[in-house]
């Protein structure tokens, strides 16, 4: 599995939806939609605030 879809696996599974998600992370929804859908890789700094929010580690994330 890719990156983008393990960060929307995991924010469905915790029953967010992307807006809620990207206050948590303090990103711009656009910017967590174009990470979802693979049109962009985040930052290190990014991936670590996206992790945070859904309270996994980065490695959870970034998993085949």
């Amino acid at each position: 599995m890719t990156l983008g879809k393990n960060i929307r696996n995991r924010r469905q599974d915790q029953g967010l939806n992307q807006s809620e998600l990207a206050k948590m992370a303090k990103i711009s929804v656009s910017y967590l939609s174009e990470i979802e859908n693979e049109r962009i890789n985040p930052s290190s700094k990014t991936l670590l605030k996206i992790a945070k929010a859904l309270k996994v580690n980065i490695s959870d994330l970034v998993q085949p």
